[in-house]
């Protein structure tokens, strides 16, 4: 309750009659009721002057004091003034209450004296005072005004209850009769020198109040004041009255009106006997002094005892004490008794009446506190006051200090309340900010031990934390019962002395109590002005205390800052509703500061929004110029595919879910998030970049809302790629607009960079560290410095909010711009909450993406409906506004008609430039008159509508990219001819002048063009050398460019762009630049065109540097270059390009010039060293074949040509295309056979490494590439392309010799990337090359002369027919028969009979014609002859043969043979091994690998005899198999082979036959067997993604599963769930392609929780993750209530050193695994699933939620990230939520002791902390703390230690989520919250045997201790080091 002490005007005067007349009213009124009280109206104002006057002086004096009046209980007849005031003493309590009493007596008659016989006593009736001797007094009478026998008796009572009295006060206006005085032996004794402080009145007019003590000298008067007067006596007398007379007492008056209680209590009356108590009677030993003093007193008065027997009539009252002051019986008066009487009693008389006390408070005493002005009315009020306080209060009433004073500065303290009140309405501060505030103070202030009394408070707003101080202020008067002890001023309040001393006196009165006085400082004061304030000497009041606030202070004071968070909630709510224009919507601030607004809300921001009276404009930073209405919605193609992530990870080494842990790539968006850093990242990077080469044809596309997220966590950096005119712009602004539209509270800052290149490079210059500086930059430059608008900026920006940037252009800067603009996408990129958007050309998209890690979107191109869609929008729009169209549909079909033109001539190289967006513009633009005039005449007299618009308008129309623009140009001209000149007739000399004008605009324009794309001024200089006019003024020069500018805005090219203070004049697209400046170029460079002759343009050597050294290699230029091209296709096919060709006329000078410096150029180039890393040096001739500008090469070419000879030329030309700048693999993508045999023949007499180079880079590079499907078709099935692969296959044979070393025909190692085998395999498997085949063959065939290498090759590849797509695009293709056929026209038998076993299991067919086997002769007789094994030229024996032919017959025979032989015994030892290394060889093929009868019969299809050898093999080697079915066993072999050629049929009979064979445990292991071949073929990309490999490996399933479940029995699907469950990690795909019946046969055969434990057992987290995503879905709902009972079961045992407890597989899956997103969806998908079962009482989700009481669940809680707190939560009711909680709590202790050493529990314990926060939780909570503080005893070797989870939760590292610090924080206010300050100081002194007070260090270098235990730790000793005692 403080306020600003002003000198504004006080309350009005009120009439001092009035205030007194209601004074003496309400008085009055009380005391009639009470006693009945007579006094004039004088009286009363002089008393109620009195009581001001004691209150004002009192409180000047320093004392506390009550104040009371007319308390007869109390004072007697002193009654009309008691002021009780504060002493101090000795005694315990170190002080008492001492007291002054005043009687009043005013007179009106101030002549009148006060005699002796007023004093000593009253004459007798009817005697004159004169006759009144003056040693001899009349009888006792206590009614006189200043009857000294009447105030004895009340000095006596006061003095017999042991009052400590100052004095007793007669106060008067009239003096002492002096002579009477000496008559009546009354002596007066001054006491005028001794101090008085309140009743001290100085010199007066007229009259000088003294001061006096009496002095009676009259023996006599002493005597009978001693005896007849004394109270006693009076009191027997008095009984005896009443007793003797029958009278009732009367307790009103007399001495019974004092004593009557005391004659009770004393024991004197029995009010119950009414008469005297038995004790007093009988003299009992227990009387009091007083009743035995009474009891004698009676005796002398009574006779013979008569009195004990005296009875009383009581009144109602008697005995009963109405007030709290009881008086004892009164003694004897003694000598002792009068002598104190006088020494008290004091006589001021001559005091100033009524009338001038008024005067001398306002001046003397009032004056001390207010300005002279308000003096008057200060004491009008004073006197009202104080008789108000008095007149409305109860007989106890008492005015106290405390009220007195407020009271007195009642006037200050409105002043102060005012001044309060008006900052307090500027801003409030919330409990926590005061609280921290009280705080200091009271540490500063209260407690430290060196205290100030002065304490600054240095602030950037004094008026602002003056409220916050106030506040604190305020809490601190309440702690000490002292509340309102505080005033606050403003500093301007104390300017001058007179207000200086004014707050002195005003301070001064706060002695004895503490007061704060706090200044706010709005000037320099110095500290010692405000010191003097309570320095006083040293009498200073210790207990005052000023608060200085001001914008400085000393360096020791207290420091405060003016924080959003320190503000109160409703002044926040206010603050929120505050409006801002932002970014062209009117947003409040609550809409745009988000959650934590006290991160964007700093000081400055604060004062600019709530207190200065300025709207806050935050602009718009889209400054194109966007048609919403034409609008067309686009598509974007992203460099990756579905099976991307699994391609990418198999080229890595590792699984997806590793793959994962360091890069998430979302899809169809294409966003990757990255986990890694530095070289990893790198390192992965690469290998997307090799996997998204391989798809880039297919992609993914998306729409473009696609691109458009507002999910945090999915914003990523997005680089838009697509060529000039593709409308990448005009995308970026559609995004803007739809943001805007959805998110008005995103900031959305659209920024062409080509405009911020300058601010771009100084940012940059200035070695960056943040992207903020650089958009804050830009908000200074255009004129923004909104302290509000930077903060928000700047938050954004670090955090990430809601903030999106757009930069457009990064194509169009030059190189050392794009370096900051990288730099800044980068430091934007930091943080992924950011959405970026980025859009360039393609020749500069690959920087950006290997320096951002992103890939970027192409931005595809119109398709056919799009571009009408395009033109029929523009056209009505422009049409509509000006006729009214009749029939819309022609101008639909007239677009139909102009895009279909547009599509057959435009070449698709300068459509990929434009793109197609641009392009339709300019055909809008360009055909709009033409469709307004069909309009016009649309309708035919018949009323037919002309359609036929392709062969009446567009037949002659060339639509080439030269050919659009300058059409373009002419349409142009004519709109600007026709509409913005608008000249008058027109006239020759008009026309004229208005194509002068045009011309200049033109040349002015490309004036502009060559300003925009050439960066550097000095080259802009050499291509535009500045025009000297030495006739006109620089004012006129500025003047003619100003207006051409204007006139070139009308021409429709370029615009005016305002955005920054500097107008500058921009192209309306960069084409237009581009198309502008190559024809300025093209002018210089053509042959055969009009005016070329005469253009000077290349003769200027710096031109043509220039032209060589940057416009035609530098990718800034790519369009210009494009144009270039486009304009020289007329060229080259003109007729003066004929004869330039044929050498018919000579090359003009400046183009051999030209030549000459180009040749050059490109020969230094290729003499650079090869940097490190490698990289392109590019030069005219390669980039223009690399870029297509094959007009533009093909010109360079022969101007090359024509200037030098051959020799020279090959030399530039192999220059040119050295491996350093070019790849030959161009000219298998840009196709142009001509060109290519051109080329090549410059490499006649080229080296072995340039040959070399050319066969690698055109055949094996980019046969090794994994294309998808349609993609190899796209590039290699051409005729162009055959035609390149067969000039290609000429050079190689024409040069066999040197390429020899790429064969390497003498390795016999061939793997899937050797030369020879990527060859072939492409040759015999791509059928659109078999004309080819045979010239390949010839020449492999020479390579490889040796038969065995040979044969190793082939059948390498051959068995390799799926490492490309070569056999992909004709899989009926299996090589074998066309290389069958080669090798027998080359006579290569040899080779030929190792193909057989290939034959046979790719087409029995083949096998047969080629190899022709001889049927088995069934007449031969071999029973005495050896054994039938003799293998004939094909290497196949009789049982081979008869194996392929089927013939069991002779299978019996001949197997009977050799059993027979082998057993029969008839044979020498030497014969029987002989048979069995016989059996041994052709059998079991341990020899020639797996070409066994077994197989052949399998392959052809004979189950019989496969099960016949199986038979024979068992019967006679024994039932052990395992050899034969695993690793290079003959089953195994034949079994995988049939899987590698997709010989299903092969297969399945392998299977069959080891079933029933050999029973279903071979059949279990042969199925459960790998194959490195055929794992090695699954594992290329093109295999995995293949659709035909899908459904193989699909049929491959249900073959396998066929086999097993035959027969039907249960037995089949537990051999199915081995076979599944035991795969090693194959069993995924299997699960998820068996069909439904499949699998629940599976699962049910045993039971599902069965099932489910065992599949849990392969790994839970995977488990879980699968059963969730793939598994779960496919349960009925019994099921799924059976897998919860499976994974709730309490049978799981974990290990804890010691012993094991045993949870359940739900429980585990958290307790042991750390749950990645994945797993957190997973586990979402999983209780979805889950949550469907709701058909019971209890629910599965609340079975598998409440498991175990909640224990699982609690479990979780603790050992995952807050993310499964949200989870789990929405399957949840309110009350299963509050069930939930419960459980926790009770939980949360018993699950720390159970998993305290699991890893887990000590990152995310801290998750169940808000669960304890209700009031219920305080018990639980105290447990949880006893169990993290509990030590336990654990071995480390022979010692053992002690330690806690508390501890060992601080010694940790884990804080992956950066909340660590913030979690201590909340434990330790919820510890002080819920179990006190000393439960507190236990956690953060707790110490254990690994480290003593390890918390300390945590706490105090990272959170906050609460305040309440900071004074009871020292910080110095807890910081300290640490030694820990093993």
């Amino acid at each position: 309750m403080a306020s600003e002490f002003t000198r504004g005007d006080g309350p009005a005067s009120v009439a001092e009659n009035e205030t007194v007349q209601s004074s003496i009213a309400s008085t009055a009124n009380k005391e009639n009721k009470k006693k009945m009280l007579i006094d004039s109206s004088h009286g009363l104002r002089f008393e109620s002057k009195l009581l001001a006057l004691f209150c004002v002086r009192g409180l000047g004096a320093g004392y506390k004091f009550k104040l009371g009046k007319e308390k007869e209980e109390k004072g007697g007849k002193l009654d009309d003034l008691i002021f009780w005031y504060e002493v101090p003493d000795e005694t315990p309590a170190g002080k008492h209450w001492r007291y002054r009493y005043l009687q009043a007596k005013h007179k009106e008659n101030e002549g009148e004296k006060i005699t002796a016989d007023n004093l000593l006593g009253c004459k007798r009736k009817g005697e004159s005072s004169d006759s009144f001797p003056s040693n001899h007094l009349r009888d006792y009478n206590p009614k006189g005004d200043f009857s000294l026998q009447t105030y004895f008796h009340s000095v006596y009572k006061i003095r017999a209850r042991g009052d400590d009295i100052h004095d007793c006060i007669i106060c008067t206006n009239i003096g002492f009769d002096v002579n009477s005085l000496e008559k009546g032996g009354v002596e007066l004794v001054s006491i005028n020198d001794q101090p008085e402080d309140i009743l001290e009145f100085g010199a007066q007019e007229n009259r000088t109040t003294a001061r006096y003590k009496l002095k009676i000298n009259n023996n006599d008067w002493h005597r009978r004041l001693k005896e007849e007067w004394s109270p006693v006596q009076l009191l027997a007398e008095e009984l005896k009255d009443c007793a003797t007379n029958n009278k009732t007492t009367d307790i009103r008056t007399g001495m019974l009106n004092s004593y009557h209680v005391a004659l009770v209590e004393e024991y004197v009356i029995d009010c119950t006997k009414k008469k005297f108590h038995q004790d007093f009677v009988s003299d009992a030993g227990s009387l009091s002094g007083g009743a035995k003093e009474l009891r004698q007193t009676l005796c002398e008065l009574g006779e013979n005892d008569e009195w004990k027997n005296w009875k009383f009539k009581l009144s109602n009252k008697f005995g009963e004490g109405q007030s709290a002051v009881k008086n004892p019986l009164p003694r004897k008066i003694t000598e002792e008794d009068v002598d104190d009487f006088f020494d008290k009693l004091v006589f001021f008389v001559d005091m100033p009446n009524e009338k001038n006390f008024e005067e001398i408070i306002e001046t003397r005493d009032m004056s001390k506190y207010y300005q002279p002005d308000k003096c008057k009315d200060q004491t009008i009020r004073i006197l009202h006051e104080v008789s108000k306080e008095f007149s409305n209060q109860e007989q106890n009433f008492w005015l106290k200090t405390e009220k007195a004073k407020n009271i007195l500065l009642a006037d200050v303290t409105k002043n102060s309340v005012k001044y309060q009140s008006q900052l307090e309405n500027q801003i409030k501060f919330n409990d926590g900010a005061i609280k921290r505030m009280t705080g200091q103070l009271r540490q500063k202030l209260l407690e430290s031990d060196g205290r100030k009394r002065v304490e600054w408070i240095a602030t950037p707003s004094p008026q602002h934390t003056a409220v916050k101080v106030i506040s604190a202020v305020h809490i601190l008067m309440r702690e000490l019962n002292q509340e309102g002890n505080y005033l606050v001023a403003s500093s301007s309040r104390l300017q001058n002395e007179e207000e200086m001393e004014m707050w002195k006196n005003i301070l001064k009165l706060q002695k004895s109590f503490h007061h704060f006085f706090v200044v706010v400082c709005d000037d320099e004061t110095s500290v010692s002005s405000y010191e003097n304030l309570i320095t006083d000497g040293d009498h200073a009041d210790e207990n005052n205390f000023i608060l200085i606030v001001s914008r400085d202070g000393p360096v020791a004071g207290i420091i405060d800052e003016i924080k959003f968070t320190d503000l109160s909630k409703d002044f926040k709510e206010k603050f929120f509703t505050k409006t801002i224009s932002f970014q062209g919507k009117i947003l409040t601030v609550g809409d745009l500061v988000g959650e934590k607004p006290e991160e964007v809300i700093d000081f400055s921001s604060l004062i600019e929004l709530s207190f200065e009276k300025k709207q806050v404009i935050i602009p718009s930073y889209d400054t194109s110029r966007f048609e919403e209405s034409l609008y067309i919605n686009r598509r974007v193609k992203t460099p990756f595919d579905n099976h991307f992530e699994d391609e990418l990870a198999k080229r890595l080494g590792v699984t997806s879910a590793e793959l994962r842990k360091e890069c998430r790539i979302s899809l169809p968006d294409g966003h990757i998030e990255w986990l890694v850093e530095g070289e990893r990242q790198q390192q992965i990077w690469g290998k997307m970049k090799n996997c998204a080469d391989k798809i880039t044809t297919s992609g993914i596309n998306a729409e473009d809302h696609q691109l458009i997220s507002f999910e945090m966590e999915r914003r990523s950096i997005v680089i838009i790629s697509g060529v000039a005119g593709t409308g990448k712009s005009t995308l970026l602004s559609h995004f803007y607009k739809e943001i805007k539209t959805k998110k008005p509270d995103y900031w959305v800052i659209k920024m062409n960079l080509v405009d911020r290149c300058e601010a771009m490079m100084k940012w940059y210059d200035g070695k960056p560290t943040n992207a903020a500086d650089f958009f804050v930059n830009y908000l200074h430059e255009i004129g923004n410095k909104d302290s509000f608008t930077i903060s928000l900026l700047r938050h954004r920006l670090e955090k990430g909010d809601r903030i999106v940037i757009m930069l457009d252009g990064f194509d169009e800067i030059d190189a050392r711009c794009q370096m900051g603009a990288i730099q800044l996408m980068k430091f934007i990129g930091k943080n992924k909450s950011i959405q970026l958007y980025v859009t360039t050309r393609p020749h500069s998209v690959d920087d950006l993406q290997n320096k951002l890690f992103q890939f970027a979107y192409t931005l595809e191109m119109f398709d056919e409906n799009d571009q009408i869609k395009y033109l029929t929008k523009y056209w009505e729009t422009k049409l509509d506004t000006e006729e009214d169209i009749q029939d819309k549909s022609i101008i639909r079909k007239f677009a139909a008609s102009l895009t279909d033109r547009v599509s057959q001539t435009l070449r698709d190289q300068e459509r990929s430039f434009i793109g197609i967006a641009l392009q339709c513009r300019i055909l809008a633009e360009c055909f709009q008159q033409e469709l307004k005039t069909i309009m016009k005449r649309n309708s035919c007299k018949d009323g037919s509508v002309q359609t036929d618009f392709e062969n009446q308008l567009f037949a002659n129309v060339n639509f080439d990219l030269n050919s659009l623009y300058k059409l373009l140009m002419k349409t142009k001209r004519r709109v600007f001819r026709e509409e913005k000149v608008k000249a008058p007739v027109p006239n020759q000399i008009t026309d004229y002048a208005i194509d002068f004008l045009i011309n200049k605009i033109e040349s002015h324009l490309t004036k502009l063009a060559i300003e925009t794309l050439v960066s550097d001024k000095k080259s802009a200089d050499t291509l535009w050398p500045p025009q000297s006019s030495y006739h006109q003024s620089e004012t006129k020069k500025r003047q003619e460019e100003k207006t051409i500018t204007e006139l070139g805005t009308k021409f429709g090219l370029i615009m005016l762009n305002d955005e920054s203070e500097a107008t500058k004049t921009q192209f309306l697209h960069r084409t237009f630049a581009e198309y502008l400046l190559a024809k300025y170029l093209y002018r210089g460079i053509a042959v055969g065109v009009d005016h070329c002759e005469n253009n000077h343009l290349l003769e200027n050597e710096p031109v043509r540097d220039l032209i060589i050294n940057e416009i035609l290699v530098k990718d800034n230029y790519d369009g210009v270059r494009m144009f270039i091209d486009s304009m020289l296709k007329k060229t080259v096919h003109s007729e003066k390009w004929s004869l330039e060709i044929n050498k018919k006329v000579e090359l003009p000078v400046r183009l051999q010039n030209f030549a000459c410096s180009l040749a050059q150029h490109m020969i230094r180039i290729s003499e650079l060293p090869i940097p490190s890393p490698p990289s392109f040096h590019p030069n005219p001739m390669s980039l223009a074949l690399q870029r297509n500008n094959v007009n533009l090469f093909y010109t360079l070419f022969h101007y090359l040509d024509r200037k030098f000879d051959k020799n020279e030329m090959n030399g530039i030309v192999r220059s040119a295309l050295d491996k350093s700048c070019f790849s030959f693999q161009f000219f298998l993508y840009f196709v142009d056979a001509k060109l290519f045999r051109r080329i090549i023949s410059c490499y006649d007499d080229a080296s072995a490494a340039e040959i070399q180079r050319i066969v690698k880079e055109m055949l094996y590079e980019p046969m090794t590439k994994p294309f998808l499907l349609e993609s190899y078709l796209i590039i290699w099935n051409n005729e162009q392309r055959k035609e390149i692969v067969k000039i290609t296959l000429d050079v190689m044979d024409k040069h066999q010799t040197i390429l020899h070393p790429m064969w390497d025909s003498e390795s016999n190692s061939f793997r899937r990337l050797h030369f020879s085998v990527a060859l072939f395999h492409f040759f015999v498997f791509n059928e659109y090359y078999g004309s080819l085949l045979n010239q390949f063959f010839r020449l492999l065939s020479s390579v490889y002369s040796n038969d065995t290498v040979f044969l190793n090759l082939l059948n390498r590849t051959l068995r390799m027919r799926d490492a490309n797509n070569d056999n992909w695009a004709y899989p009926s293709n299996s090589g074998i028969e066309k290389t069958l056929t080669n090798l027998r026209d080359l006579g290569r038998h040899k080779v030929m009979e190792g193909l057989s076993q290939l034959a046979l299991v790719w087409d029995k067919q083949v096998f047969d014609t080629f190899y022709q086997p001889c049927r088995p002769n069934k007449d031969e007789d071999y029973s005495e002859s050896q054994l039938p094994l003799a293998r004939d030229s094909n290497g196949m024996t009789r049982l081979h043969r008869a194996a392929f032919y089927g013939d069991a017959e002779t299978v019996d025979d001949i197997l009977e043979t050799i059993r027979n032989d082998f057993s029969s015994g008839q044979h020498p030892d030497t014969e029987k091994l002989l048979v069995e290394s016989a059996v041994t060889d052709i059998m079991l093929a341990h020899y020639d690998k797996s070409f066994t009868p077994f197989y052949v019969a399998a392959a052809c299809d004979h189950k019989e005899i496969c099960v016949k050898i199986l038979s024979f093999l068992k019967e006679i080697l024994g039932a052990d198999h395992k050899e034969d079915l695993t690793c290079y066993g003959f089953v195994y072999s034949a079994m995988w082979d049939a899987i590698l050629f997709k010989n299903l049929q092969m297969f399945q009979v392998i299977l069959e036959a080891v079933k029933e064979a050999w029973g279903r445990n071979s059949l279990l292991v042969l199925l459960g067997t790998d194959n490195y071949e055929v794992s090695y073929h699954n594992s290329l990309p093109l295999y995995v993604s293949s659709d035909m490999t899908e459904k193989f490996n699909k049929d491959l399933l249900k073959t396998k599963v066929k086999v097993l479940l035959q027969n039907g029995s249960k037995k089949g699907y537990e051999d199915l769930n081995d076979f599944v469950l035991d795969s090693r990690g194959k069993f995924e795909k299997t699960l998820e392609d068996l069909e439904d019946e499949t699998l629940q046969g599976m699962l049910t055969v045993k039971g599902l929780e069965n099932w489910i434990k065992r599949f849990l057992e392969l790994g839970i987290d995977w488990a879980f993750r699968f059963l969730s995503r793939n598994l779960l879905a496919r349960f009925s709902r019994n099921q799924r209530s059976q897998f919860v009972d499976a994974i709730t079961s309490p049978n799981t045992p974990i290990i804890r050193f010691e012993w094991e407890i045993k949870i359940s597989y739900w429980a585990k899956w958290f307790v042991e695994e750390k749950l990645t997103d994945e797993d957190f969806d997973c586990l979402d998908k999983l209780l979805e699933l889950i949550a469907e079962n709701k058909n019971k009482k209890t629910t599965d989700i609340q079975k598998l939620l409440f498991n175990n009481n909640g224990k699982d669940t609690t479990r979780a809680l603790m050992c995952q990230n807050q993310k499964i707190i949200s989870i789990v939560s929405k399957h949840l009711s309110r009350i299963n939520q509050l069930r939930i909680k419960k459980y926790v709590r009770e939980n949360g202790p018993e699950i720390i002791e159970e998993l305290f050493q699991f890893r887990q529990l000590y990152r995310y314990w801290v998750n169940i902390l808000p669960f304890y926060r209700s009031r219920r939780g305080k018990q639980h909570f105290k447990k949880l703390v006893e169990t993290l503080l509990l030590l336990r005893t654990e071995k480390h070797g022979k010692v053992k230690v002690q330690y806690s989870f508390w501890s060992r939760y601080l010694d940790n590292n884990y804080d992956e989520d950066g909340n660590k610090v913030t979690m201590v924080d909340q434990f330790l206010n919820c510890v002080s919250e819920k179990l006190g300050k000393r439960a507190l100081r236990k956690v953060v002194l707790h110490k254990d045997c690994m480290a003593t007070k390890i918390v300390i260090v945590l706490i105090f270098s990272s959170a906050r201790i609460p305040f309440l235990i900071q004074d009871d730790i020292n910080l110095p000793a807890l910081k300290s080091p640490v030694n820990v005692n093993p």
